[in-house]
């Protein structure tokens, strides 16, 4: 839930204001850019897009953007309305709800809270339904920082201002939460787990497809991109912690 509010309102902080998100959208296009964020447990990515001679502002404006979140009630309403809308067909699909259980099956092992469970589709929806804007706040100022991060540049420009600029902005954020790193492990087999799995009495039709996910050990990952032809290629990661905090994350 993380991502989509840091693009719609940035909260004021001493001499600078608070924005908006028209006011966001309009300062990306004077400097070019583009940026997209996205969640999930333990992970933040940014991909940025932006011409080289833009560099240090687009830089300072999305340190802004991760440092001063304004996560406004309204906005965080409409975001959790279409969390929960893209949810509830999900518990209806058999592709799902296999998926699902082939993944709670392999993680059995992780309890409540901790960053690697998988829940039911019904208790995600649940959780989503309960959430506040307060605890997305406090859930940020616990675990957003830059204390273990990684930019990844790709485009004509020179590191040394970069790597300073980056120093200035981003080296006195961190975080209330210690850092402490957590791998994910599949334990046992499926077992009897799919000879018991029953498809809902009106199932979505399922749709053949085949997918690959790969799971990154991190809590910020910054994807910034600066080549003058504006195609790019860029990685990094962050402070992440084994901490009760996958549910806001995603």
């Amino acid at each position: 839930m993380i991502a989509p509010m840091l693009t719609e309102g940035m909260a004021a902080s001493g001499d600078s204001p608070a924005m908006d998100s028209s006011q966001i959208r309009s300062r990306l296009q004077q400097l070019d850019a583009s940026v997209r964020f996205s969640s999930a447990a333990g992970t933040l990515n940014a991909s940025l897009e932006f011409p080289a001679q833009n560099t240090a502002a687009v830089i300072a404006f999305v340190s802004d953007l991760l440092r001063r979140p304004a996560f406004d009630p309204a906005v965080f309403e409409r975001n959790q309305r279409a969390m929960i809308a893209n949810v509830l067909p999900l518990n209806s699909n058999p592709n799902s709800l296999a998926s699902n259980l082939l993944e709670r099956n392999h993680r059995a092992h992780y309890k409540a809270g901790d960053p690697r469970e998988v829940r039911q589709l019904t208790d995600t929806e649940r959780q989503i339904r309960e959430a506040t804007h307060t605890q997305l706040a406090a859930h940020w100022r616990r675990f957003g920082s830059a204390q273990q991060g990684e930019w990844v540049l790709a485009g004509p420009i020179e590191l040394a201002p970069v790597q300073l600029l980056l120093q200035t902005l981003l080296a006195d954020w961190s975080s209330t939460e210690p850092y402490q790193p957590w791998a994910s492990e599949h334990a046992a087999p499926v077992g009897d787990a799919f000879r018991k799995f029953k498809l809902p009495k009106n199932p979505t039709p399922p749709t053949p497809r085949a997918w690959l996910s790969l799971l990154i050990n991190a809590t910020l990952i910054l994807r910034p991109c600066l080549p003058g032809s504006r195609s790019c290629l860029a990685r990094g990661c962050g402070n992440a912690s084994a901490s009760k905090r996958a549910f806001l994350m995603g």
